[in-house]
Order: structure tokens, then C-alpha cells, then sequence
């Protein structure tokens, strides 16, 4: 597999392919192996796995960003942090801002701030007045200075508000229009094609369409239920008459084994072959139980076949046989019994021993003690890391959040707002329990808090997050491109052009790439940056020789 791509490094455009294997990937445009790090330093010097998670975004990502903020309870620290992916730089800017605060309170330095912001208040009231201004001269050369008064910039945006409303009721008046013309000519459509039915079924048409049609659909039902129930008289038919042809089969084939038997047997009916058969049987049964007599006599005597044990048996006396068995019998029961009592005894000496032990046992105890206190001391060892690290990481999230809410919720503040289309004014910041929480500010003058959003605008404020994120990055840092990989799936379209609205103003700052098999969205795309670069990839791989493409 190769991928490649054409990057602007060191002030030229060069070409690079990445191919699959374990060491040396990376080729030039002459397919010569190059190091990761000579370009790495001009790609921003960030690693694969710190830009994928600070500047990629899909939608599993999306939407494990809408659990965390569930998660967080609207954390201010913890969602702004999260959403940039963290900063290098956070304690040189920390220490920084502690010189100056300490430098704030000194005699020469607090004089010299306090008339530089005497002289900023004093600019930014001659801003103020230049503007309401030029505000004055704008809404007199249209139609808002008919008005006896003035509006405000609150009034005016509320009518611009109210106007975006009525565009839309009207597109939306037009669309239903549209539908019932529709609807009535399907209709007209549909009578036409009732009374139609009812003329082949021979239905009076004097019932209402209502009516008519439920007639119709009995009727249907009800031949389809005929048909159905002729179906499966047919199949039941079938496979009677299959069970009929293979029962007459059968019947010949017995028919002719059963003269078979009877001619064997010398017989006319079933009855006595069986006779003769049960016959037969216990005649094998009588053989086998010789045969292993037999074999049994010659096993005692030690003698090589039945002939030798028969003449053996022949010479001895019988009254003498039974005499030696009466004295021999009281014997062998008297053994059998000492026997038994050896065995019990012992098995009483060996549970004895068993219950005795040995050190052996001792020291497997002392092991397992010696292990367990191992353990122990391994998991406090862990205890002590994570609650550390769990200490420090808070105490991030209050400087991170302490240095950059002000402009990151200023961006993220735009970006809410752009992409729910006006039924957010922004974010804000709100005392809780364990610090600041996140709000939502509604168009209608209410909040929410981030954690009680729906889950279609926690999407829509972690996206806004991720983009103010970016922006802070960016400011300070060379730029980097963002990636994002078919986001919108669950965005309607309006939506989906306020999104791609937020990374065309990202694209002022680097490179934005969207990836999407959706062909609609690249027509919005078109549509709300006329200067984006489209690139098919399915076309550009049939027309070259990688097998895989990456679009810039």
C-alpha cells in the first residue's frame, strides 16, 4: 500500500509517498528512504499520535466529546483543557502571569498601569462615540431611520432575527403547498384506481372510498386465503400420494423376504418362523455357554484343551473332591476376614499421618504471607501514583482554565452560535459546587447548563470548543492542518453549512480537510466556500498508480 502527498517544505513543494513496511517507510519523489525527522520539525514538529487526538476529529470522537461533557458536569476548566488537547507552554505562561501580578502591587508599576488603563478608557470611550456615530448615519440612509427614534443594535438584531424566521415560514409555507397538490392528484390517482377494482370485482360503488376500499382488501385477503389453503391441499395431496408409492415398495420388498424365510424354514406362515427362529437362538445361546465352560475348566485345570480336563475328570474320585472342599472352605473365609481388618488398620495409620503435616506446610503459609504482603505494598505504591497524578491533573485544569477562558470562550461563544443558528447566543461561565460551570445562554433569554444540553447540542458545543481550541493554538504556534472525518451524518443541512461556515474560518488560519463519502455535502460546501478544492478520490485512484490516495 503507498499513500501520497505533496507538501510545501523548507519554501518548495516536494513530493512524499509513505509505503507499508516495518523501518525506512518514508520516500522522496525519486523514491529515495528519508528519516521521519527532516520533515517532522517543518510539519510542526508535533508526533502522530499528539496531532490525531489535538487535530483529527471523526464522529466517534464527536460523540465520546458529548459524553464528556455530560461526564464533566460542565466543568469549565476540564472542557476547555479537553478541547484543546493541552499546551507545551502552560507553566512558562503561569509563572508569567504571577511576575505580573506580583509587579501589579509595587509603587513605580502600579502608577504606570493605572495611567495606561486611564488612557485606554479614555480611547475606548472616543471608540464609543465614533461608533454610535457612525450607527446614527447608517440606520438614517435606510429605512430604519423613518422611525422616531433610533433602534438600538439589540432592536435590529432582533428584526433581522424576526425577518431570517419569516424567509424561512415561507419556504416552508411553499413546500406544503407543494405537498398537498401532490397529495390531492395521488388522491384522485387512487379513487380512479378503486373504482377501477371495483368494476372488475363487480362491487357497487354506492359505499364511501372508505368503505370501498376495506372491500376491496377483504376480498383480496380472502382470495389470498383460498389460494393459500389450495396450496397446501396440493403439497398434502403430493405427499400422500409419495407416503402411498413408497408403502407399496415396501410391501413388495417384505412380500418377497417373507418368501424367502418360509422357503428356508420349509414353512407356510410368519408364526412359524418365528418358532423357528427362537429355536435357532437359544441354540447359539446353549453353544456360547458351552464354549465358555469350557474354556473356564481348562483355565483351572492348566490343561491344554477339553480333552485333557474330560480325562482328568475321568480318574478322580468324586467323594474325595468334596471332602477337601469342606476343610479348605473355613480357611479361606478366616483369611478373607483377616484381610479385611489389615486393611482397615491401615487405612486408620495412613489418615493418622496425613493429619500429622510436616514443615513443608509451614512454609507454604509463610510463602503466601510473604506474597500477599508483596501485593499489598505493589497496590499502595499504585494508590499513591494515581492519587497524585489525580491531584496534579486537577490543579492543571484550574490553570489551564484560569489562562484561557477569555478568548476560548469568546471563539467558542461564535462558533455555538453560528452552528445552532441562532437558538444559542454563546457560552458563559457560571459559579457552581466545585467551581465554574459551563452555561449555554438561549436566544430567548434563558440557560441551560452544558451537562442538561440535548444530546444533538453537546455535539454542536464540543465541535464549537474543538474549533475555539484550534484558533488558540494556532494564534501562538505555526499552523497545523485540521482533519476532520465525516462529522455531519446526524447534521441536517443547515447545520452542516453553519459547520463548514467554522472551517472556512479556520482555513484562514491552516489547512482544513473533511473527508465524506456524502455528495451532498460537497455541494454545500461549494456553496459556502466558493474557493474550496474538491478531490474525488475514487476518480484519482483509477487514473493513478498508488494504491491509495491522500487529498489535500
Amino acid at each position: 500500500m503507498r499513500l501520497g502527498a505533496n507538501v510545501h517544505v523548507a519554501g518548495q513543494n516536494r513530493n512524499f509517498v509513505r509505503i507499508k513496511r516495518p523501518q525506512n517507510s518514508l520516500l522522496d519523489g525519486e523514491e529515495r528512504s528519508l528519516a521521519d525527522t527532516e520533515i517532522r520539525a517543518d510539519l510542526g514538529g508535533i508526533e502522530r499520535e499528539a496531532f490525531s487526538t489535538m487535530f483529527s476529529l471523526d464522529d466517534i470522537t464527536l460523540e465520546k466529546g458529548g459524553e464528556n461533557i455530560l461526564a464533566s458536569k460542565g466543568d469549565l476548566g476540564q472542557l476547555l483543557f479537553s478541547a484543546s488537547a493541552g499546551l507545551s507552554d502552560l507553566s512558562r505562561q503561569l509563572l508569567a502571569n504571577r511576575v505580573n501580578a506580583d509587579g501589579f502591587y509595587k509603587t513605580r508599576g502600579r502608577s504606570s498601569q493605572l495611567s495606561e488603563r486611564t488612557r485606554a478608557m479614555t480611547d475606548a470611550q472616543k471608540a464609543a462615540d465614533e461608533w454610535d456615530a457612525k450607527w446614527s448615519d447608517l440606520c438614517s440612509a435606510c429605512w430604519l431611520g423613518e422611525a422616531p427614534v433610533l433602534p438600538d443594535v439589540d432592536a435590529v438584531s432582533g428584526i433581522l432575527h424576526v425577518l431570517e424566521k419569516l424567509a424561512s415560514a415561507i419556504e416552508t409555507r411553499d413546500g406544503l403547498i407543494d405537498r398537498i397538490e401532490k397529495m390531492e392528484k395521488d388522491n384522485a390517482l387512487f379513487e380512479a384506481s378503486v373504482f377501477e377494482l371495483c368494476d372488475s370485482l363487480e362491487i357497487r360503488k354506492t359505499a364511501s372510498l372508505t368503505e370501498l376500499t376495506r372491500t376491496i382488501g377483504d376480498r383480496i385477503k380472502a382470495a389470498e386465503r383460498g389460494l393459500e389453503q389450495q396450496e397446501n391441499l396440493s403439497r398434502d395431496l403430493a405427499r400422500r400420494r409419495e407416503d402411498e408409492r413408497e408403502l407399496l415398495v415396501t410391501k413388495e420388498i417384505l412380500d418377497v423376504q417373507i418368501a424367502k424365510m418360509t422357503g428356508y424354514f420349509c414353512c407356510a406362515t410368519l408364526d412359524e418362523v418365528e418358532a423357528f427362529i427362537d429355536l435357532s437362538s437359544k441354540r447359539q445361546a446353549l453353544r456360547s455357554s458351552i464354549t465358555e465352560l469350557e474354556q473356564e475348566l481348562v483355565e483351572i485345570t492348566g490343561a491344554n484343551h477339553i480333552g485333557d480336563v474330560e480325562e482328568k475328570l475321568a480318574s478322580v474320585n468324586r467323594e474325595e473332591l468334596e471332602g477337601q472342599l469342606a476343610l479348605l472352605t473355613p480357611i479361606l473365609e478366616d483369611q478373607d476376614r483377616k484381610c479385611h481388618d489389615v486393611f482397615h488398620e491401615r487405612s486408620t495409620v495412613q489418615k493418622a499421618i496425613d493429619a500429622i503435616g510436616g514443615d513443608s506446610v509451614v512454609a507454604e503459609i509463610e510463602e503466601q504471607r510473604r506474597t500477599i504482603l508483596l501485593e499489598i505494598e505493589e497496590r499502595a505504591g499504585r494508590y499513591l501514583e494515581l492519587r497524585a497524578g489525580i491531584t496534579a491533573a486537577e490543579q492543571a485544569l484550574r490553570l489551564y482554565r484560569d489562562r484561557h477562558r477569555s478568548g476560548m470562550m469568546t471563539r467558542a461563544s461564535d462558533a455555538f452560535k453560528t452552528i445552532s443558528r441562532g437558538a444559542y447566543t454563546g457560552v458563559a461561565a457560571q459559579p457552581g459546587k466545585d467551581g465554574e460551570v459551563l452555561i449555554a445562554v438561549s436566544a430567548n433569554g434563558g440557560s441551560k447548563a452544558a451537562d442538561e444540553l440535548s444530546k444533538g447540542a453537546r455535539f454542536q458545543l464540543y465541535l464549537a470548543l474543538r474549533v475555539a481550541g484550534y484558533h488558540e493554538f494556532v494564534a501562538n504556534r505555526a499552523p497545523i492542518p485540521f482533519i476532520a472525518d465525516d462529522i455531519m451524518e446526524t447534521f441536517d443541512d443547515f447545520r452542516a453549512e453553519e459547520a463548514f461556515r467554522l472551517f472556512a474560518e479556520m482555513a484562514g488560519h491552516g489547512q482544513v480537510i473533511y473527508l465524506t463519502h456524502h455528495q451532498h455535502l460537497t455541494e454545500i460546501a461549494r456553496k459556502v466556500c466558493p474557493g474550496v478544492r474538491l478531490h474525488d478520490l475514487e476518480s484519482i485512484q483509477s487514473t493513478a498508480t498508488l494504491d491509495g490516495i491522500a487529498a489535500e
